[in-house]
């Protein structure tokens, strides 16, 4: 139910057709344009966000489409939690949105949620200009000026003075997995 690859292939607009794909190439050239456009008006140097939009995911709500998901009333501004998420919805930038554009990204670990799940967030950088967009050496050393930026930011968020603290996940030590 949640996992259509094909619907990748159809055309931005829902119609079928190869030219209709071309618009992929498009997007990939003038995205990182508008993205990069926020850093250059704001002086940000990264964009933290969450890496998704929900906590993890059992894989049986990710194969029925039932990931409980917050959605905003757009009348009054409550939110309410509707089970309509895949995993389309819930991490689309990783997996759809961003997927065809580079962009300087790094998933950071940051605890465990009440349920010993792991948690992340994403910290995000400026892409690479379109000019450079088709550029395998270019890109090569694109991402090092935002790693090293992102090397202290964790620094931080990991040092002695963090309230943050290293603990392994019974998840993951329940399966073995350290």
């Amino acid at each position: 139910v949640s996992h259509g690859p094909a619907g990748c292939f159809r055309g931005y607009n829902g119609n079928t057709g190869e030219s209709k794909l071309r618009y992929c190439g498009v997007y990939q050239t003038l995205a990182p344009e508008f993205w990069n456009m926020y850093f250059e008006q704001t002086g940000v140097d990264m964009i933290i966000t969450p890496t998704q939009f929900t906590p993890i995911q059992k894989n049986s709500e990710n194969a029925m489409g039932t990931i409980p998901i917050e959605v905003k009333n757009m009348t009054d501004g409550t939110y309410d939690t509707v089970e309509m998420g895949s995993t389309g919805t819930t991490g689309s930038v990783h997996y759809s949105y961003f997927k065809m554009i580079h962009i300087s990204k790094v998933v950071v670990p940051i605890g465990v949620d009440e349920n010993g799940a792991p948690m992340s967030f994403t910290i995000w950088g400026k892409a690479m200009p379109k000019e450079e967009t088709f550029c395998d050496k270019c890109a090569e050393t694109f991402d090092l000026e935002f790693l090293y930026k992102v090397k202290k930011v964790v620094a931080a968020l990991h040092g002695p003075d963090s309230p943050l603290k290293r603990v392994p996940s019974p998840l993951a030590m329940a399966d073995g997995l350290m």
